[in-house]
């Protein structure tokens, strides 16, 4: 999805419209490891659905809606015997509002939110003899925008800052064997600063960003 706050800026230039987008992806990837020599498959299905559409308002302030669905169903498993099967399937809906102001020197001040929802989901692991399942409750996130932009002949460019987001949510682990664990995990969006711009030599359009993301592993920032 290569959609940020950057570009959707760019494509305003104060004009009325609605878009519409869906992609559909399959990955196949393998990881192999050494030593020891061992090799698991990460397969996934995953498909984007996205609407929305931009609003002039008295002729300084634009309006931006856009609602955006993906799905992934993912299957991992080692490629050799013994092996466990890891299966799981996420929903995320993200719906964003974004206004735009038009300053007396052309700045244009886009100012933005955006929802995260995450559905629940179980994940399930088969391997021999033994199957657990691990549900996972559903989260959701509220992300904040704030961005730049000029214009000006062949080149527009800008930057904007989109403030990060994170939550907790909770999951129930059982196994056939009878146990039973609880515990909780954090969903986070990462805090992002971009730069982005518009070349426009004779009748081609060349677009770029530039994004420093937040790192996040397991543990602190």
């Amino acid at each position: 999805d290569d959609c940020s706050p950057g570009s959707r800026a760019l494509t305003w230039r104060r004009q009325n419209k609605v878009w519409s987008r869906a992609d559909f992806s399959l990955f196949d990837g393998k990881v192999t490891s050494s030593p020891p020599d061992t090799a698991k498959l990460d397969r996934r299905v995953e498909t984007l659905l996205e609407a929305g559409g931009d609003a002039v308002m008295a002729n300084r302030y634009g309006l931006r809606l856009n609602a955006k669905a993906t799905t992934s169903k993912r299957r991992q498993a080692e490629e050799e015997e013994p092996r466990a099967v890891v299966d799981e399937n996420q929903t995320l809906l993200a719906p964003s509002l974004a206004l735009t102001f038009v300053t007396d020197k052309g700045l244009e001040i886009v100012a933005g939110v955006m929802i995260e929802q995450h559905g629940a989901y179980t994940e399930t692991v088969e391997s021999e003899g033994a199957t657990s399942e691990t549900k996972f409750s559903s989260a959701k996130l509220l992300a904040k925008s704030l961005g730049v932009l000029r214009r000006g002949g062949p080149w527009s460019g800008g930057f904007y800052y989109l403030q990060g987001a994170e939550t907790g949510r909770s999951f129930d682990k059982s196994a056939t064997d009878g146990s039973a664990i609880s515990g909780s995990d954090v969903v986070f969006i990462p805090s992002r600063l971009g730069v982005f711009g518009e070349i426009t030599p004779g009748r081609g359009i060349f677009d770029f960003e530039l994004a420093f993301v937040q790192a996040r592993g397991v543990g602190p920032r």
